[in-house]
This record gives C-alpha cells, sequence and structure tokens, in this order.
C-alpha cells in the first residue's frame, strides 16, 4: 500500500511461559506486571532476544526488510519509574525518533521491543507495549495506528 510501518510488540504470554519454567511468581497489579530484577532480565531476553528476532524472522520471510530493536537502543524511549509500586516498570517521557527514522529511510521496518532506559541513562525499564507504541506513533507524527490485541479495552 506504500505505507511505512513501525512494529511495537509485546510478549505477555512467552514471558509467563518462561517466568513458569524458571520457576519465578508473576504478580499483575491493575494489568500491569510488577516487575522485579529477575523478572526484568526474563523480560529482557524474552521480549529483545525470542520475540523480536522471531517477528523479524516472519517479516523477512515474507518480503519485508525488518529490523529489530528494543527502546532503550540509542535511548529511544526513555522512562521514569512508575508511581505506583511495580517495581522495575517505567512510564514513557520521552522518545527519540531518530532511530525508528533511520530504520524507515533505509527502507527497513523497524520492531521494537517496548523496553526503555531510565532518564539518567543507568536504568532500564519494562514498559507497556501499548503504551509505547502510542509514545512511538505521536513522536513520528504517524497518520494512524493500529492495534493489535488481547487485552480487553485496549
Amino acid at each position: 500500500m506504500g505505507k511505512q510501518l513501525v512494529i511495537v510488540h509485546g510478549g505477555g504470554p512467552a514471558i509467563n511461559s518462561m517466568l513458569e519454567r524458571l520457576a519465578i511468581s508473576s504478580v499483575f497489579v491493575d494489568g500491569l506486571r510488577v516487575t522485579c530484577e529477575d523478572t526484568l532480565e526474563v523480560v529482557e531476553m524474552v521480549l529483545c532476544g525470542q520475540i523480536n528476532k522471531w517477528l523479524v524472522r516472519r517479516l523477512t520471510e515474507h518480503g519485508a526488510r525488518a529490523w529489530g530493536v528494543s527502546g532503550m537502543d540509542g535511548s529511544m524511549l526513555m522512562a521514569v519509574r512508575t508511581e505506583k509500586p511495580l517495581g522495575w516498570v517505567g512510564e514513557v517521557k520521552a522518545v527519540d525518533a531518530a532511530i525508528p527514522r533511520t530504520i524507515l529511510g533505509q527502507g527497513y521496518v523497524p520492531v521494537i521491543a517496548p523496553l526503555a532506559a531510565g532518564i539518567d541513562g543507568a536504568e532500564r525499564y519494562n514498559v507497556n507495549a501499548d503504551v509505547s507504541a502510542g509514545a512511538i506513533a505521536a513522536a513520528l507524527r504517524a497518520e494512524s495506528l493500529i492495534m493489535v490485541t488481547d487485552v480487553p479495552g485496549i
């Protein structure tokens, strides 16, 4: 259709499965995963390693040129810890749209895992994928935002 596409993905079921395999309990508050340090390591591994690369492979198989990154890369997504007591869960405070624009400019589809760097650059945060997608779409001044989710109410 001649449109540029940016994909921001989650991976809740895959994260749940890996946490179960590692015997790490999973707790949710208001639909958000409480993220201790151990959980954050699993979230990063599953989102950045497993899900992101799986999506890149699937897109490539279907003729798209895809480039997988996370919101931490180049501090594309900057976040602060949420005020709710959720551990390493962040709220997006800034988006540097230069990275997805550069990837788009090279003819690739950016595939973005929703992890964010802390404002100080030292921390990393688990960020809701739907919220990350909205923030990235706004920063890119996207013509449209299409949500594909199994989360009720989104």
